[in-house]
């Protein structure tokens, strides 16, 4: 798929990734950061699947499945090579989108 444009908090960025990292406080503050970067990414998702049909018809087509974001990031991912997983939380995320898309009816 093409990673759509999305906007998100009053602004236009060439995707969601870019949009997340974007929204770091400068200067950069970890406690800060780690106390918001979990509604931030919730609402770049957000933005990016509101961008794209196809991303919606293709994320509720999951449904009712689990969803596991393999990544080597212990909070944002899982890591099955690691022994010990992670958080899921980007896939956790995707599954409350994915939720959502299904209570509205479909793809959205």
């Amino acid at each position: 798929f093409r990673e759509p444009s999305v906007r998100v908090f009053g602004k236009t960025y060439r995707c969601s990734e870019e949009a997340y990292h974007a929204q770091k406080p400068e200067p950069f503050d970890a406690t800060a950061w780690d106390a918001m970067r979990v509604g931030v990414m919730l609402a770049c998702v957000r933005a990016k699947f509101g961008a794209d049909a196809s991303l919606r018809a293709l994320l509720a087509s999951t449904h009712p499945h689990p969803l596991v974001s393999i990544k080597g990031d212990a909070f944002w991912g899982f890591d099955p090579r690691r022994g010990r997983g992670g958080e899921n939380m980007l896939a956790r995320l995707l599954e409350e989108i994915r939720d959502e898309l299904v209570r509205a009816g479909g793809d959205g």
